[in-house]
């Protein structure tokens, strides 16, 4: 793999010889980047060609008629919301975040929110090569290969927003590193639009002694408490209410369109043994949390392993949740670029191998459960969870918290 490139210089530390030729090489990075730019192409003219993008209820269709609720002052019909078949379960501060939507028309509000969604991925790639800098080529082959994962081309056709949590951790992690805590704190308070992905933060950031990082997060979230009061006291109330039926959301989904360890277990029990589920699912990522504090913990005297950390945390919130959807994974970027471009501050080539070997086989079995037989086990949380133990072990066990 490229090592971190200081410069737009070419390398050639990815191309392999093959046994039989001394001077043949071949990128099979380069030739995994075009495979992945082919299926990229294919769906995404199969989505604007074929896309069957309003006939159905969809995601964007929850966040446009949330949008002329709120617009409207009916706040008491919020929860479960009008969508068919989608409740509407974030928190109450959201709706005020998409507004905006109620200007629109039903098209124009899934064009803006496709627009908003690839923006946001643009920008979440643009600010990752600002944190770990790689030539030109090998970033647009990382790119594609983002780009042509199954998270990302779901999330135009379903006009859903997760590229900005991906974004807002990126941009976090990036403000941090400019030892700008308290923005960066507040930029990822941001993720409590979405409380599972953001609700470990504040942890992670008292066990860091982050306590600059932890204000800026404490403020943020803070004002999105406070900001549903403005309009109707009622509406905390009905989210709880609506959030107190989640787990009967969740098994309706079929395991395959989440990519967790409840998932996981959920796809391998028989149908009685599925009241087992949530005990198993609670043994299972306990200790990988705790993992995730104690790496944490350890590293609370270096500056230079935040990417790694904020990595792990992403493993973290993607495995170890109840409910996380196929186009969550997009968070996955994150971690993948880390490692991808940070090989010298891996101390064991064969944890580094396998965290590698994890992510190429999450993409691959996403890909096919995902975008080809919509259907079977739930499997691609079982190589991340093998990707963020090695992760964890490496930084653990090598004294990077020393460095």
């Amino acid at each position: 793999m490229n090592k971190t490139q200081e410069n737009d210089e070419p390398t050639n530390s990815g191309k392999w010889k093959l046994p039989f030729s001394g001077k043949l090489k071949i990128d099979f990075f380069f030739l995994f980047a075009v495979i992945a730019l082919l299926n990229f192409v294919i769906w995404t003219v199969g989505w604007l060609l074929c896309g069957d993008n309003f006939s159905h209820p969809k995601d964007w269709l929850l966040f446009w008629n949330t949008a002329n609720l709120t617009a409207s002052g009916d706040f008491d019909k919020l929860y479960p919301g009008i969508t068919p078949n989608l409740p509407f379960v974030y928190p109450p501060y959201f709706p005020f975040f998409s507004y905006f939507l109620s200007f629109l028309t039903r098209s124009h509000a899934y064009i803006a929110i496709v627009i908003f969604s690839s923006t946001m991925m643009i920008l979440a790639l643009l600010v990752l090569r600002k944190i770990s800098k790689i030539n030109r080529s090998d970033f647009l082959k990382f790119s594609i290969i983002s780009l042509s994962s199954a998270s990302w081309l779901l999330i135009p056709p379903l006009g859903h927003i997760s590229s900005l949590y991906l974004f807002l951790i990126c941009a976090g992690l990036k403000l941090r590193m400019l030892q700008k805590p308290r923005c960066s704190g507040l930029i990822l308070s941001l993720l409590m639009l979405k409380p599972n992905i953001g609700i470990i933060f504040p942890c992670l950031f008292l066990l860091h002694s982050e306590l600059r990082m932890l204000m800026g997060w404490g403020v943020g979230f803070g004002s999105l408490l406070l900001l549903p009061f403005c309009f109707s006291k009622s509406l905390w109330g009905n989210y709880l209410a609506a959030t107190s039926k989640i787990g009967s959301l969740i098994s309706i989904i079929p395991p395959w369109k989440h990519h967790t360890l409840h998932a996981f277990i959920r796809s391998i029990l028989p149908l009685n043994f599925q009241e087992y589920v949530f005990g198993a699912w609670i043994i299972c990522i306990v200790p990988l949390v705790f993992l995730c504090f104690y790496v944490w913990y350890k590293c609370k005297n270096s500056e230079s392993c935040f990417p790694r950390l904020f990595g792990i945390a992403t493993l973290t919130i993607i495995v170890c949740n109840p409910y996380f959807h196929h186009y969550d994974a997009i968070l996955v970027t994150l971690p993948a670029y880390i490692w991808f471009t940070n090989k010298e501050q891996y101390h064991r080539n064969g944890l580094y191998r396998i965290i590698g070997l994890g992510f190429l086989l999450a993409f691959m079995i996403q890909q096919v459960s995902v975008l080809y037989i919509q259907d079977g086990l739930s499997l691609v949380s079982l190589p991340l969870t093998i990707a963020l133990i090695a992760d964890s072990t490496d930084l653990m066990t090598c004294g990077v918290a020393h460095h």
